[in-house]
């Protein structure tokens, strides 16, 4: 059986049961990166740096392991989040607003603390059994990995979501400040596997001159392609939600921070408001921009946005295959799952146009594409969007595109095992 050792600091899904119901909330994409390996005869030790159960076996052959360097880096990270957060708020005493600039300056400590600590943890596990490759998830752990996989003198993945360098893509300035993406990024491992979730992630590897030729840009998977496409929706879900019978439903499924643009579809919202269109926005999520959020709703005096807070999975799939129409107005990025899911529900898609997201959605055939950021716009679009034939045909090429060409997670990380396997036989 072959063994990988893997590096991350993302967060997880809580692998362990609690109350007899397991948690389904968290990042899908690297749950099933596990499962997928254990699926296909590997065996995986996973070092994370977020707080988890010390030791959990959520697969046959996987386990996630919390970094014995968890606590004393993490108290250091959230007094240094502290001192921020005060001098934030001494520099904003009348409330939050939406960030509209986004950067990524500098360099991060917690970037050269896991750089070491890392490593040697990397060490301490491998000591006893040399793994068959070394794979370092996202940013933060690409380096101490690719210097692990030095050592012992085996392969090196680099594995990405996407990339926030791509926000920055057409910006030379802010793409070289964003130290800490770049740093991340650019590290030369045998394989590079970059999600295509609408950031760009092959210009930004093209950018950083990595070599092109050991890159893999793949869409994600779905979680349960199958259910997706036949699920049914719930004629109760207005009564439920207490809403209007004439409501046209949009909803939204993000993390809240700052380049998920939230502030945007609020806006538009508002635009919508006064408008002879009954819409009312379902937003799910939470994050550091909430309360600005919830602020700006309150405004704007707008009573159609209803937050949700942060979902476990099926109840978020739940929402976005009872909607009329599902939206993203991310400052980039603009593929991820909620889309990919939105597809295979067959709820109507409404997002912004880039060269990644093309690649998968089509205007006016399985989605509306905007290119426009202007609120008043973007409200017109979608106003002139809502008729019912309209509307019924995005969302009947929608599923009809995700069940052609769309994977699921499984045959999704067929194609990462394949690699694998080649890479190893090399």
């Amino acid at each position: 059986m072959k063994y990988i050792f893997m590096l991350n600091t993302l967060p997880i899904i809580n692998f362990d049961q609690k109350k007899g119901k397991q948690k389904t909330a968290g990042n899908q994409t690297l749950y099933n990166t596990l499962k997928g390996y254990s699926e296909n005869g590997y065996a995986v030790t996973m070092i994370t740096f977020f707080d988890v159960p010390k030791v959990s076996l959520p697969f046959p052959n996987i386990t996630v392991r919390r970094s014995i360097f968890f606590k004393p880096i993490n108290l250091l990270m959230k007094v240094k989040k502290k001192i921020s957060d005060i001098k934030k708020k001494s520099n904003n005493k009348k409330g939050s607003t939406p960030t509209l600039e986004i950067a990524r300056n500098g360099n991060s400590l917690f970037l050269e603390l896991w750089g070491i600590c890392g490593y040697i943890e990397g060490l301490l596990l491998t000591a006893k059994k040399k793994p068959d490759i070394i794979y370092g998830y996202e940013i933060y752990s690409t380096r101490p990995a690719k210097r692990l996989a030095d050592k012992l003198n085996v392969p090196c993945v680099s594995r990405f979501q996407g990339t926030e360098l791509g926000f920055f893509i057409e910006d030379d300035s802010k793409f070289n400040n964003a130290v800490t993406y770049k740093k991340g990024t650019e590290v030369s491992t045998d394989l590079v596997i970059m999600a295509n979730d609408g950031t760009d992630g092959d210009k930004v590897l093209e950018k950083l001159n990595m070599d092109m030729n050991k890159m893999r840009f793949w869409v994600n998977g779905l979680h349960d392609k199958d259910k997706y496409i036949n699920i049914n929706k719930d004629i109760d879900y207005k009564e439920k939600m207490k809403l209007p019978e004439d409501a046209f439903v949009i909803c939204t499924a993000n993390r809240f921070v700052d380049w998920k643009r939230i502030d945007r579809i609020i806006k538009v919202m508002s635009e919508l408001d006064s408008t002879n269109i009954n819409a009312y926005l379902i937003a799910i999520g939470d994050g550091p921009e909430k309360r600005a959020l919830i602020e700006l709703v309150e405004t704007l005096n707008l009573k159609n946005v209803i937050f949700t807070g942060a979902l476990e999975h099926e109840d978020t799939i739940y929402h976005i295959a009872n909607a009329d129409l599902y939206i993203t107005l991310n400052h980039s990025g603009n593929l991820g799952n909620s889309i990919l899911e939105a597809l295979a529900l067959g709820t109507a898609l409404c997002t912004l146009k880039n060269d990644s997201v093309e690649r998968v959605l089509r205007n006016n055939y399985n989605a509306l594409l905007l290119d426009t950021l202007n609120e008043k716009e973007i409200s017109d679009e979608i106003a002139l969007s809502i008729n019912e034939n309209k509307l019924e045909q995005l969302r009947l090429n929608a599923k009809s595109y995700a069940k052609d060409n769309l994977l699921s997670w499984s045959e999704r990380m067929q194609l990462e095992v394949e690699e694998i396997n080649i890479l190893l036989k090399e």
